[in-house]
């Protein structure tokens, strides 16, 4: 949705005036979800069984074969119960370490060709909590600050991170990290490379890569290195 505010930015906007929000910061941040994957993962199956149930039904009944369709299919259900990010309304409890920021956007100065290439970042998680780590969690903050040249008199901030009040109209977006799950003490760290591509069939959806290796509080590094693919 940015793409059309930096278009409208750059035809209307005064070079001396003040665009709002004015700035925006992508945050994540490790979290336990009350076994969601393991419903996600029970869904899938679910899902999965159903089609075989219609798939033999189709052949006993009319003799149509539908097995040609059983890995394609079986494909799409892993993609969205699997590797899709979810709307989440997640409460801070759930948070096992302290949030990061991993990008902030000058939006006064945000060119659209930046904005549309590949986002690379690093950055390291750390954990202050024992237990299990099941997903990654999403969300943004924006300000408004108003410019240099017209700054607000009251700088305002709206965040849309766990709240225990409940989620705003945005929520966030948990990115499970499917078997891969990390059992962690307080002192131990993830260092992290984040990339988000955006899909070429639909320019509102992404793609994001996450690699991660963890070490311990001692600072030992883990021989085993982690990697997400979702959507």
């Amino acid at each position: 949705m940015l793409d059309s505010v930096l278009v409208a930015r750059d035809r209307f906007l005064k070079p001396d005036g003040a665009l709002y929000p004015s700035h925006a910061r992508i945050i994540m941040a490790p979290i336990w979800t009350n076994n969601e994957q393991n419903h996600r993962m029970r869904d899938y199956h679910s899902s999965v069984a159903g089609w075989g149930g219609f798939a033999q039904d189709m052949q006993e009944q009319y003799g149509v074969d539908m097995a040609v369709l059983t890995s394609s299919y079986e494909k799409e259900q892993r993609d969205y119960f699997l590797n899709t990010a979810q709307w989440v309304d997640t409460h801070p409890e759930q948070l096992m370490g302290p949030p990061r920021v991993v990008k902030e956007y000058d939006l006064k100065t945000l060119s659209l060709e930046e904005l549309k290439a590949p986002l690379k970042c690093s950055t390291t998680f750390g954990f202050d909590v024992e237990g299990r780590v099941e997903a990654m969690l999403g969300w943004f903050d924006v300000d408004f600050k108003g410019s240099p040249e017209h700054p607000a008199y009251q700088p305002i901030n709206l965040p849309t991170g766990p709240d225990a009040t409940g989620a705003t109209h945005w929520g966030q977006q948990a990115f499970y990290l499917g078997k891969q799950t990390l059992e962690v003490q307080p002192g131990d760290t993830l260092d992290a490379s984040l990339q988000v591509i955006r899909r070429k069939d639909n320019q509102r959806l992404l793609q994001v890569g996450l690699e991660g290796q963890m070490k311990s509080k001692d600072g030992v590094v883990q021989e085993k290195s982690y990697i997400w693919q979702i959507e």
